[in-house]
Order: C-alpha cells, then structure tokens, then sequence
C-alpha cells in the first residue's frame, strides 16, 4: 500500500519534473556589426522541449555565412550565441537582395566576360547606373544583339523595346554597351561595369526525381522525402543540412504536418533537427516518420537541332530532338533562327511551330518541329540557336543554305571603298552596316548594271578605317541574263572595270555556287573541265587516269559567301595505263546524246560488273542522271533503272567505295534512282519488283489498304525470299511470331489517318508508298572515319507528297545480321544535301526498341529516307577530317601491299610447319625429343590458325545460322589461344635449357605441358561466353570472332599476360648466354654467331613478333604505326617457315637425318634401276 506521504512527494516530484521540462529559455538580445551597420537579433524559444534547436530573428549567420543554430535545454541555453552576419532573405541566398519576389545581386565592376552568379539571369536599367547592357556584337562590325534568352534574343538594338530610347541608333565600333549616368553608350568589352542580376527565386533550371523539391535559387540539388517505419528501414542517402535561412520555407513545404528528420550534427547530441508544422525541434530517431534526402537531380540528355531543307518544295524545317532539355519561360522553348541572306550581315527570321510528337516514353525521343521563314531576298546560309539546361549555353544547330527562288546567278564580289564620306558627309562618321550597304548599292545603280544586276547584298565586312574612310566588304550579286554561265561572268567582270577607275578595288570576282568551265594544259596535256558545284569533284572530259586507273580528280573548293575556285592539278595522265573499251564506251555515251534507248545498253553494260572500274561507276552514274531527264516518268523506265542498280550490286565493294570517296558516284545513283521513283505517277494498286539485291514494292494504301511488306528467308539472294505484303493494321506480334522473318516495314494506319484528314479523296486515291530494300549497303559508302558498320539490310521508304516530316514514326523491324548490343537506327543522310558532298550514316530521327527476343530490333523514325541498323562500335570517331579521303588513298596502298606481304609470308609458314611435320613422320628418333614434341604442339596450332584464318570469313559465315558463326568463332578463338599458350610452353622449356641449367627436366613434361598449352585456352573461352556469348559475332575483318568487352577479357588480355611472360624469359636467357658465358669463357666469331643464332630462333619461338602488333595498335594514329605493322606483317607470318629452317635446315643432326635419307632414297632407285 502506497501512503498518503509518499503519494504527496510522487506528485510533487512529477510536477517539479514538469515545471522543468516545458520551461523556456529566456529571450536573449544581441548586436552585431555588419560592415558598420548595426542590426539587432533575438533569440526566442517558441515551443515547450526537453531540448530544442532555435534560430534567431534574423537569422544569424557564421563565418563562412551558414545558419547558427542555438541548443535550449530545460531552460538553459547550452551554446553561446554567435552571430557574424545576419540574412534577412526568406527566399533568396545570402548576398541577395529581396524585391517584389525577385532576388536581386549587384556584381562589383567586372568586365564583359564575367557573368552572373548563376544562369537565367535578366537584368533590371532603370534603377542603377554604370552597369552592363545585354548587347554584344556579335557579327564583326554588325549591329548590337540582344543576348538574353528571351523573346528579344538576337534582335537588333533598335528591334527591341527593352530601354525607352532603343529607337536611337547606338553608334560606335566597340564590341560592348553599358550604361553610364544615364546615356547608352559602346565601350570596350575589356571595360570594367557591374552586372544587375535579375532572377525569379522559384525558377530552376534543374529537374528534380518525383516527389522531390529544388534545394533553391544557384543550387544543384534537390531535397526528397521519404516516409520510414524504423530506423533500419532508412534509405541509404545524403540527409538534408540546414545551411541558409531560404532554405527553411522549401523544407517546410516539403514536409507539411509530418514529422521529418533533416540532418544530423555532432552539437544535437544522439538528436536529429526535425522539421513539423514549419517549425524545427530535437527528435529520437523514432520520434519521426520521415526522413529528408539530398539527392541529385536528374541528368540531362543531348538535345539535337537539325535544319533540312527541301529543295523540291522550298521549305525550311528545324527539328529539334529531346526538347524538353531546353531552356524554356512559361514552357515555352526559347528557339531563335537566323540567315544572312538580307541585307543585314545577320537577321533573326521567324519560325512556326508545326508538330510536336508528345513522346513520353524513355525508349522514343520526343520531337518538335519548326517551319522556318525564307525570305525574299535569294539565297543564304540559315541556322537555329537555343539554350541548353543547366547551363544556359548556346547550342547552334546545323547551316543550311536556303532560297525561295532560283531565277537569278549568284556572284561574290569582294572590293576595297575608300572615300566613303564622299557618299554622305553625314552619315560617314560612324560606318554602320546599314550605310555600308547603301553604298555599295549605290555603286550600282547606273544603267551599266541595272540590267542585269537585280540586287546586291551586303554579306561580309572585313575591315573598317574610320580615320580614312575605307571599308573591305564582302557582296554578293544576283544577277538575270539569257547568256550562257562563262559569258555571263566574263560580261560581268568587264563592267566591274568601270568601277577600279574611282574609289574602288577588286580583290575577287567568283561564281558563288559553281565553277566555271574551263580549259587546262599541262605536260602537254589539254583536260577540258565541265561546271561543277561547290564541294563537287569533277573528271576531264578526255580519260584521264593513274598508273592503277583511278581518275585524276579536280575538286571546286570554296562556299557560298565567298564564291568558288578549282584547285590546282597536282598530277598527270598516265601514258602507261590501257584504258578498258567499257570505259570508253561510257564516256563516249556521257559526252554524247543520250537517248532514251541508251538505258538498254546500260542494262547490257552492267550485267557483267568484276571488271567496272572507279571512271566507270562515275560514267554511269552520270548517265543515268541523264537518262532520268529524259525519259517519261514510266513503269517501264522505273524497271530498267531497278535492274541497272540490281546489277551494280554485283560489283566489287572496294571499287564502289572508292567511287564515292573520290566522285560521290553512288551517292548520285542512289539520289537518281529515288528520284525517278518517286516521279513515277503509277497506274497499279500495287508493284512488286524482285531481284538478287533489290526489291522494290509499290502501294497506294487508300485503294487496297497495303502499306508495306515482309521479308522472310535466309539465303544470298531475294530471288529465294519470301515477300509479304502487309496491311496499315499489321501489329509487331504477328510479325515478330513469323518463321525467318528478316525484314518488316508498313506505314502505320494512324499515320494515313493523319493524310485523309488534309487530302481531298482524289489525292488519297493517288498517294503512292514506295518501299526499297538492298540487300547489302555496298551503295552507302561513308568518307566519315568511323567504326560502325551496318548490320541489317537496307531500307527506303517514300510517301507522296510527304517530303518533310511525319506526324507518326515508321516502325521497321530489323533483323541483325550481326551480333552486338550496341545497335543503334540510323539514315542515309546524302551529300548531294549538304555542304560536304559526300553521304552519311546519321542516327537523328531514329529509336531503337529492341525486342524481347534479342535478335530483333524495330526502329521508328520521323522522317523519310534509306534506313538501317547501324552496329556502334565501343568507339567511334565522327569528327570531319579534310584529309581523310587522301588518308583513305594511303591506307589502301598500305592495305594492299600488308595483303600481300601477309599472304606470301602464310604461304611460307604453312610449307615449313609441314617441313615439320614431314621430318616428324620420317624420323622417329628426332620426334621422340621432348623439344620436338613441344615444338610440334605448337606447329599444329599454329597450322590450324592459318587455315581457320583464310577458311572462316564472310563468305563462310554470312548467310548460315547464327549457331554456325558461333562455333567457328569459338573454335578460332581457341586455337589462337592455344598458339600462344604453346608458346609459353616453350619458354619454360627454354627456360630450363639456359638459365636453370642445373637439376633434371620436371616429370611428365609432355604431359603438364598438354594441359597448359590445349587446357589453359578453354579459360579464356569460358569467361567470354560467361561474359557474353552473343560477342561471337562477324567482325569488320570478316570473321566470326569475340567482339566488345569480351574481345578485351578473352583474347587481349591472356595474349598479352603470355607475350610479357615469354619476353622476360628472353630477356633472362639473353643475359644468361650474352653476360654470364662470356664472363668465363671469353667469346670468339663462332660463339657469337651461334649465339645470334639462338636469339633469331627465341624471339620467333617464343611469338615476340607480334609485340610490334600490340605497339602499332597503341599509337596507330601515328605515322610510326605504319613501321611496326610492316615489321609485324614481316615477322609474325613467317613464324613456322623460321621454325622449319632452324630446326630442321640449320640443325646439324636434323640435317644429317635427312642426307642419309636422300641416300637411301637414292640407292633404293639404283636398285630398282637394276634389277
């Protein structure tokens, strides 16, 4: 029983205990200085706590300006107060200012280059002085831009309304503006002014995860709640800190009524700083049900911008993939575009959004797209810009030269004016663009030029001398004559004399968009040069070719802004080289009239294609295109066209390859050949056209619903392919459930859904889908230096009347016909569409979906073209390099000359390694030596390896089972191994014959050493198809062999590890027989010989020929490469021919065993002679 007494004193002692617990501190007032201002702080419990964590008002900052916290307990307070500076921002960082909900930072005097604090700054004028303006020259002696990213981005001063008096004209040739005391002036961007930095405090250029909030204005991180249960159930992340006051209001949204743990510090004890009710307090681990993370947020992905333009239609689109990365105000993309084509140097031209896919899924790029204006002016180079996140950086898209009309010649004209002042005393002071322009307009305007001359534009200023009035411009003349090209520019030209007489002097008079014909003479030799465009080559009229019958070339150099120019001819007509009566037939056909019957003799050229040469593929290339002018857009000529490609098919790849580099010639047959078909204005519902390397298929979908078709088959010709027709409504299920299935391609039926809604039903009727397919890519030859291949066939797909872009992808379904899991959808992007001249393997445009079913990719695109599975080697170089097709020149030569060092030197080691096995067979007693038995082991790898080698290649393995290819790559790879792993036997056993000369051989030699040698390879194999079994894929060399990661771990690798190994036994052999024998028994001419003797057998032996292979793989972009490849080719092929000839040839005893054979070979014929 409890007394009265003791009842008393518990109820006392629990209201003590109570009275002390929810005490509060009291409050404490301070003053601190913060340069020389004065602010008063206090220090306030709010809420009743056995422990709590206080922050004064305002808040209190310390020394390196993070939060101050102060501990009460039980009414105490614990910690002394500090206070440094105080922040009186609730939404903005320290430093800020905070306006109208905006956070402001004023820079100290700084020069042009260095910006705001963050990105996304605006700026505010009105209320500072001394200060930056958002204005940059960015054009060499241009007008102002605007520089902000926002509507006003790359308008001139004068466009914008950003200042009450940007109606003035900003004069001045300094780069930069600023504003002083109330004047708008030009200064240099080396000045020094502060920046005004404008920013919203809840605009982030950062996504965070969901569920997650921005950690604040400059910051790059993102605060995550995540509700826990207990302790052990916490997430494995970075807990929030409290560092800065703005900080507190993002959390308390975050947390809301919970109770959430942010994190822990040394001066809480066991106690975490918890965040409830947008209030902070001390809690146990167990008190709360959340817990607050700092995580990253979520990375960005590569925005890509693509400006096409379609010369057929005269419409400029820009398409921009993953839009969603860019920069936006109000979720609207801040996307400027430009020409040069006015006559401003730069012009911002507007742009309607047409199309945006609305693709959310992780596996489809989103896209939108663009329409761009043109203006009227002619022809000019027009790019996009748009900002990149996080960092706000200007991202350009490609230049595209664009025109709405073709009627006038363009010419570029560059000319010095001196005087100008004699044109406009007034104006003459400041030598703007515009007055510029208006004088060399003016240059013009005599009845001398006006006829023919319809305008001039200013394109260029490369210089300006105010002092003397002089400027160096760059123009660009459209001109109207019924005169041919060259007497165009020679009638020009002699007008521009009238000009040389005053102020003026030409620097340069050139056709902007070709060059003219022309005549050459050189060693006796007269070439005749047709036209031919910008970044075009071009052959002589007369056949004119090398030594190895390649043509002489001659490139038109130049670009639009600065006119063309050929270049020089380096080189002569070979007097050596018989030209085939092929090629001069085809060039009796280019340079003669071509008829429309001309395309069956073309048919009959090309059935036979192993002896077309590089002038050849060039020749007809042309031809075709002439016959393609002439003929009726028929079924018929659609026909004979499809067997003369069908037929080049056939031809030699190299010599196909080689015409593209040089003449863009399959590039030009492609373009001709889908031109001609999609001209063709078909009478059928539908065509299907099969051949050994081409079909062709022909729909129109709103006659009998057919869209597409299928590929069945696995053989080296579509003659013996199963081709279906597909309907719009086929699903991926029924055709990926199809036996053999290869190829499958239809336009979808909520695409034609699209169609029918802006077509009138005569046009639906009409609407034509042509679908191509190759069976090889040998027409798609890229000058690119890159290493990835294409591993599908090829198709083409085309819709009347949609050249542009499409609302809804085309899904094809792709089968590999090579093993890889970096596969990418790529397009044929031609470069007779762009400024390089030559095609391209491009990937925009194109997702890849890979199936369940590994085997099969499907591959959506936006847009239409010849399209592909582009296997993407671990690397890739896809960088222009102007030296590339001489490069390409150099590497075949060396390419063929290691050909045939490397198969001269194959064909010797396969006669000595069967000298070997000769020897072996004959003799017993020299097959029972252990060194012979080794060296045996090692000959039989090394035959196998040399015939799996020439045997296993394409040929072999590209049209069999994908079982096939892996069972020869397999066995391959072991053999390779097993070569080396012999080899490594062989420098143990010389390791005991010349270092460790004491003590006997180890037991069962043979025996260990037939597990190292055909044991050891099966490790390396086992870890490649653990790694993955899928790497035994045809590689570019044409083999079936490991690719990849497991190409590094199964073959690199263990080679290596054997290759350092047997060297260091060389090494300590060399020193043995070099060093120590030569201390104790001096050396003599037959010592030393003996002794080179045995180096020279070592270094074959023991496979140090191929460290110069691993060296020229190291550095082979240098020149030095090209050395250690001769020595290797040299050395390692000759391998079993060295064994053969000291083994057998140069050993005595072995060549002793071989001389009494011949003896008794040659007595038993004289007995049989006699008897």
């Amino acid at each position: 029983m409890i007394s009265c007494e003791d009842l008393t004193f518990i109820v006392v002692a629990f209201l003590s205990f109570y009275t002390v617990q929810s005490q509060y501190c009291p409050t404490v007032y301070s003053t601190v200085n913060v340069d020389g201002q004065k602010f008063n702080v206090a220090w306030k419990t709010r809420h009743r706590s056995h422990v709590s964590a206080v922050i004064s008002q305002p808040p209190c900052l310390d020394m390196d300006k993070n939060l101050v916290f102060r501990i009460c307990s039980n009414g105490t307070w614990l910690t002394p107060k500090e206070c440094h500076y105080v922040d009186f921002n609730s939404l903005c960082p320290p430093g800020f200012k905070e306006l109208k909900g905006k956070c402001v930072y004023v820079t100290q005097p700084q020069t042009w280059n260095d910006n705001c604090p963050y990105p996304d700054a605006s700026t505010d004028v009105k209320n500072y002085n001394n200060i930056w303006l958002p204005f940059q020259k960015k054009v060499k002696y241009g007008s102002y831009e605007y520089v902000l990213p926002d509507e006003n981005y790359g308008l001139h001063y004068s466009e914008t309304d950003f200042w009450e008096n940007s109606d003035e004209t900003l004069e001045g040739n300094s780069e930069c503006v600023a504003k002083t005391l109330n004047k708008i002036e030009s200064v240099s961007c080396n000045a020094t002014f502060s920046r005004v930095c404008l920013y919203n405090h809840n605009s982030f250029l950062y996504k965070c995860p969901n569920g997650c909030v921005p950690g604040g204005l400059g910051t790059n991180y993102c605060f995550c709640k995540t509700y826990i249960k207990k302790q052990s159930s916490w997430p494995s992340c970075d807990m929030a800190i409290l560092k800065h006051p703005y900080e507190r209001n993002i959390l308390y949204r975050l947390v809301g009524n919970d109770i959430c743990l942010i994190g822990h510090s040394s001066m809480f004890g066991d106690d975490y700083l918890a965040i409830h009710d947008n209030s902070l307090y001390l809690k146990r681990a167990d008190d709360a049900n959340c817990v607050v993370c700092k995580t990253q947020p979520i990375a960005f992905h590569n925005v890509d911008l693509d400006l096409t333009f379609n010369a057929h239609s005269r419409k400029l689109y820009l398409t921009i993939y993953s839009p969603e990365e860019l920069y936006k105000i109000e979720d609207d993309i801040q996307v400027f575009c430009f020409t040069d084509a006015t006559n401003k140097l730069k012009y911002r031209v507007n742009i309607e959004e047409k199309f945006d896919s609305h693709s959310k899924s992780r596996k489809r790029r989103r896209y939108k797209v663009f329409k761009v204006s043109i203006v009227e002016n002619g022809a000019g180079y027009y790019w996009c810009e748009a900002f990149s996140l996080p960092s706000i950086n200007v991202i350009r898209s490609n230049q595209v030269l664009a025109y709405k009309k073709t009627k006038y010649s363009e010419y570029s004209l560059r000319m010095k004016i001196q005087n100008l002042c004699g044109f406009s005393r007034a104006d003459c002071k400041v030598l703007t663009e515009d007055f510029i322009s208006y004088v060399c307009k003016s240059l013009f305007n005599s009845d001398n030029f006006s006829k023919f001359i319809k305008n001039v534009r200013l394109f260029r200023i490369y210089d300006i001398n105010s002092t003397s009035g002089t400027a160096d411009v760059l123009l660009h003349l459209s001109v109207k004559s019924k005169q041919s090209n060259r007497d165009e520019y020679e009638m020009i030209k002699y007008s521009l004399d009238s000009l040389t007489g005053g102020n003026v002097t030409i620097v340069f008079f050139k056709s902007s968009t070709e060059c003219l014909a022309e005549i050459t003479n050189t060693s006796d030799t007269i070439l005749h040069w047709d036209s031919t465009v910008i970044n075009g080559k071009a052959v002589p009229k007369e056949v004119c070719v090398r030594d190895d019958g390649t043509p002489i070339t001659r490139r038109c150099l130049g670009d639009f802004h600065i006119g063309s120019r050929w270049e020089n001819i380096t080189e002569t007509c070979s007097k050596n080289y018989k030209v085939p009566s092929k090629t001069q037939l085809l060039s009796s056909i280019v340079l003669g009239n071509v008829s429309a019957d001309s395309s069956i003799s073309i048919t009959d050229i090309t059935a036979n294609t192993s002896d077309l040469t590089v002038l050849d593929i060039h020749y007809l290339s042309k031809t075709l295109t002439q016959l393609s002018d002439i003929n009726p857009a028929s079924e018929r000529f659609m026909i004979v066209i499809s067997q003369i490609i069908n037929n080049l098919m056939h031809g030699n790849s190299s010599t196909l390859r080689s015409s593209q580099i040089m003449l863009n010639a399959t590039d030009e047959l492609l373009d001709t050949f889908e031109t001609t078909l999609n001209s063709v204005h078909f009478t059928n519902s539908s065509i299907l056209l099969i051949d050994s390397d081409l079909i062709v298929h022909v729909t129109r979908p709103f006659l009998n619903n057919i869209s597409g078709i299928s590929l069945r088959g696995l053989s080296d010709s579509f003659l013996n392919y199963t081709v279906t027709e597909l309907y719009s409504n086929t699903t991926f299920d029924e055709l990926l459930n199809e036996s053999n299935l290869e190829i499958a391609v239809f336009v979808p039926e909520r695409l034609l859904n699209i169609i029918s809604v802006n077509e009138s039903a005569s046009n639906l009727e009409n609407l034509t889908i042509v679908t191509t397919v190759f069976y090889s890519d040998k027409f798609f030859n890229s000058a690119k230096r890159t290493e990835d291949i294409v591993g599908s066939r090829i198709v083409s797909v085309f819709i009347s009347n949609r050249e542009d872009y499409l609302e809804e992808p085309i899904p094809i379904i792709f089968k590999s016909t090579r093993n890889s899991k970096q596969k990418q959808c790529a397009f044929w992007n031609y470069g007779l569409r762009s400024f390089n001249r030559t095609g391209h393997w491009s990937t925009l445009g194109g997702d890849n979906l890979e199936e369940n079913n590994t085997e099969f990719n499907t591959c959506f695109f936006s847009h239409l073209t010849n399209f592909a599975l582009l296997i993407r080697n671990e690397y890739n170089v896809d960088d222009e390099d102007p030296h590339f097709i001489t490069t390409v020149t150099v590497d075949k030569y060396h390419d063929d000359i290691l050909s045939v060092i490397s198969n001269v030197g194959c064909a010797f080691s396969i006669l000595g390694v069967l000298g070997i096995f000769l020897t072996a067979i004959l003799f017993k007693p020299w097959r029972e030596k252990v060194g012979t038995k080794i060296l045996m082991q090692l000959c039989i790898a090394l035959f196998l390896q040399v015939i799996l080698l020439n045997v296993a290649t394409v040929q072999i393995a590209k049209h069999t089972s994908d079982v096939f290819c892996k069972i020869v790559g397999i066995i391959l790879h072991y053999v390779t191994i097993a070569e080396f792993s012999w080899m490594l036997v062989a420098a143990v056993l010389q390791f005991y014959r010349f270092v460790k000369v004491v003590g006997p051989m180890p037991n069962r030699i043979i025996l260990k050493a037939c597990l190292i040698g055909w044991g050891f390879p099966l490790i390396p194999i086992a870890i490649t198809c653990s790694i993955d079994i899928e790497s035994y894929s045809i590689a570019d060399e044409g083999i079936c062999y490991p690719t990849g990661t497991a190409m590094y771990v199964g073959v690199f690798l263990p080679i290596v590890f054997i290759i350092i190994a047997n060297l260091i036994v060389l090494l300590m052999i060399l020193r043995n027989i070099f060093h120590l024998k030569v201390e104790h028994k001096g050396t003599s001419p037959i010592i030393l010989k003996r002794q080179i003797c045995l180096a020279i057998l070592l270094f074959f032996l023991l496979g140090m020929p191929w460290t110069f292979g691993l060296i020229a793989e190291l550095i082979q972009d240098s020149w030095l490469s090209y050395i250690f490849i001769y020595i290797f080719c040299f050395t390692a092929t000759l391998q079993g021919f060295v064994l053969f000839t000291f083994y057998v040839i140069l050993d005595k005893s072995t060549r002793l065993l071989w001389v009494e054979w011949f003896k008794k070979m040659r007595e038993k014929r004289k007995e049989n002679v006699l008897f």
